[in-house]
């Protein structure tokens, strides 16, 4: 178990320069580590800086932590694809007090998004970014492509109804060219075979429309069977001999 005051004592230790790194007071078990830095991050901030925790998820920055020296604690978190390392402290201390401080994550995915795709508030700015590495891998990767496509859906197509929007991703050429204006074409390249598949699967299961979703995949695959089909006829009709040959 955890001793509140060893923990507070080897902090301080560190702060006074007494110390370069911190000692045991971290435990294997997970739990029992968040709740060793949690000590230290409340006494840091409510007792030394004098900040509510709602302030420090605002205001808190690197610097400042490095000045605390919570950045020794910094290496213990899971930083998600749509945090920055060293500079989301809303993340870390909604995982340290998740009952105080929320954190909205679909918020960061599409502030750093509509940044690169120049969308949204920044759809005037002449900056340029691009996305991090792995903005779209990880465990995560599925729900922040559907959140950037359903944003972008916002955007651009808010006047459509569901049916309508499975009729428009499934006509593969416009639906490409709309996920390449929006640069969320790699999308389906890298995690799905078709736009449609891609807007379906980014809708909610309560969303959904399995009938629709199965109708247009037959209709695709009728489609190519047809015109295979009628290639097959115009190239033995024009030259049966040929085609026997072949």
């Amino acid at each position: 178990m955890v001793d509140k005051q060893t923990v507070l004592q080897e902090y301080e230790e560190m702060l006074m320069g007494n110390r370069k790194t911190f000692g045991n007071v971290f435990p294997k078990e997970p739990l029992e580590r968040k709740k060793a830095i949690a000590f230290i991050w409340r006494y840091a901030i409510e007792d030394i800086i004098g900040w509510s925790l709602q302030d420090a998820a605002k205001y808190m920055t690197y610097d400042i932590a490095v000045h605390l020296r919570l950045n020794y604690t910094l290496k213990h978190f899971d930083f998600k694809p749509e945090t920055k390392r060293n500079k989301d402290f809303e993340y870390v201390l909604s995982i340290l007090f998740p009952k105080e401080v929320r954190y909205d994550a679909s918020k960061k995915i599409l502030d750093e998004y509509f940044r690169v795709a120049k969308l949204g508030p920044y759809k005037d700015s002449t900056e340029k970014h691009i996305l991090r590495k792995n903005f779209f891998n990880g465990e995560d990767g599925a729900y922040v492509a559907a959140t950037c496509l359903l944003a972008t859906v916002t955007l651009f197509k808010n006047e459509c109804t569901i049916p309508e929007l499975y009729d428009f991703f499934a006509d593969s050429v416009a639906a490409t060219k709309f996920l390449k204006k929006v640069k969320l074409d790699k999308i389906i390249k890298e995690m799905y075979e078709t736009p449609l598949e891609y807007f379906h699967y980014s809708l909610s299961q309560s969303e959904q429309d399995d009938f629709l979703f199965n109708y247009y995949q037959y209709m695709d695959i009728y489609k190519n069977i047809t015109i295979t089909d009628d290639e097959y006829s115009e190239d033995t009709q024009s030259n049966p001999i040929e085609i026997i040959q072949s």
